[in-house]
């Protein structure tokens, strides 16, 4: 039996496919998935379609790759190995907590501070340059804000579409990486 886990926001990508001649194949990249299938590796014309469509993204356990699936962010996918073909379950191991209480004011102020700095801490932890998105928006503003508090030499990234003329999210995160010293 394999197990094979995500975790719950889906931080890490964690692919899995059924290769032509049985074995499974894991991997957090899309790139060994189309060197294991080789000639075998062919487009999701319905994914393909569904993520040009949209915001670039797509649904569920589907890949832009036919037979490769993406483990979704608090699930656990199960492979029963003793089968002639290998058996595929997946289940939800994590669901988000239930507010047990309603927050105001301060308290809420504070919770959610802590909320910030406990995930901005978790996602700084790395081996590599981190770097940030700059979006224009409120809270890609602040994580970047606080980041340069924890990083003084992190670097700031914004992403353009169209001719780059005119555009008041560009614009605002141009201001906010400015007056952090990032531009």
């Amino acid at each position: 039996e394999l197990l094979l886990a995500r975790d719950p926001f889906g931080v890490v990508p964690l692919l899995h496919a059924t290769l032509p001649d049985g074995r499974i194949a894991v991997a957090s990249e899309m790139a060994p998935m189309v060197e294991l299938l080789g000639s075998h590796a062919r487009i999701d014309a319905a994914t393909l379609s569904g993520y040009l469509a949209s915001i670039r993204i797509t649904v569920g356990d589907r890949t832009l790759l036919r037979g490769v699936h993406a483990i979704r962010p608090g699930h656990l996918v199960r492979v029963d190995l003793d089968r002639p073909t290998p058996s595929i379950e997946t289940h939800r191991w994590w669901n988000p907590p239930t507010p047990s209480e309603e927050l105001r004011g301060r308290d809420a102020d504070e919770a959610l501070a802590a909320a910030i700095e406990e995930s901005l801490a978790a996602h700084l932890q790395s081996d590599v340059e981190v770097c940030t998105l700059l979006s224009g928006g409120l809270d890609s503003a602040v994580l970047t804000t606080l980041a340069s508090d924890r990083i003084p030499d992190v670097r700031a990234f914004t992403a353009i579409g169209g001719d780059a003329s005119g555009d008041p999210d560009r614009d605002a995160a141009r201001c906010v990486a400015s007056h952090l010293g990032l531009a």
